[in-house]
């Protein structure tokens, strides 16, 4: 196939245009990112010794990218309702719940009868509220930017649940803590409640952290068994 700069230089023009239009105007993120390799492919052409094969296959390797974006952009289109309602109706039941909660003086004294319950009933509460608000802020991030793709679905639909077990196990962990420090089971204050939100908010942090910590711990037991032996 013999190129010519002329030809290259039109496909370019025509495939930033199709671009523009299906963005608009003021595209961002994936849009601007092709509009960008796009401008920078042109001016190889426009050197003294133009790279035209290059530039061509940058071309149809941006075509591509954009053909397998649309394609992820409709598919998204038709799921993003379907999760964001999804996670809308757990907010929703998390919120009257917790009003629920407060509002009835007879469970909170059964709860607040029984050591530790009342801390890992808030730690889960917190930590599904946290997962819930971050999977909405993907649903819309993703949406925005075209990332939203089909191995997110099982991840969408039960990080509400992930949430509520890792507030439980940062309320586990926090007990640990405060008895290995004040010699008392019973963590409170605000404290709990915020780190189980971050637990199920930024899970892939927490889970960073619970790992280091478990680390540390086993650490503190090898060393222990180290000295009980010698």
């Amino acid at each position: 196939m013999q190129l010519e700069a002329q030809a290259v230089q039109q496909l370019l023009d025509d495939l930033a245009a199709e671009i523009e239009q299906y963005f608009g105007k003021g595209q961002s993120g994936s849009g601007q990112h092709m509009i960008v390799k796009l401008e920078a492919l042109r001016k190889m052409i426009e050197t003294a010794a133009p790279d035209l094969i290059g530039a061509y296959y940058g071309y149809l390797t941006i075509k591509e990218e954009f053909g397998q974006y649309q394609v992820r952009f409709a598919w998204s289109a038709k799921r993003f309702w379907v999760f964001f309602l999804w996670q809308m109706g757990v907010l929703i039941v998390l919120l009257l719940a917790g009003v629920a909660f407060e509002a009835q003086p007879s469970i909170l004294h059964y709860v607040y009868s029984i050591n530790g319950l009342s801390l890992y009933l808030a730690c889960a509460w917190w930590g599904a509220l946290g997962a819930t608000l971050s999977a909405i802020h993907t649903l819309y991030d993703s949406r925005l930017n075209g990332t939203l793709s089909q191995n997110m679905d099982a991840w969408l639909a039960v990080k509400p649940f992930t949430g509520a077990v890792l507030g439980l196990v940062s309320g586990f962990l926090l007990q640990i803590t405060a008895y290995s420090t004040t010699g008392d089971y019973h963590a409170t204050g605000v404290v709990p409640v915020l780190f189980a939100f971050f637990a199920g908010f930024s899970e892939r942090k927490f889970l960073t952290y619970l790992q280091s910590r478990l680390g540390q711990l086993v650490q503190t037991v090898q060393k222990t068994n180290a000295k009980k032996s010698a």
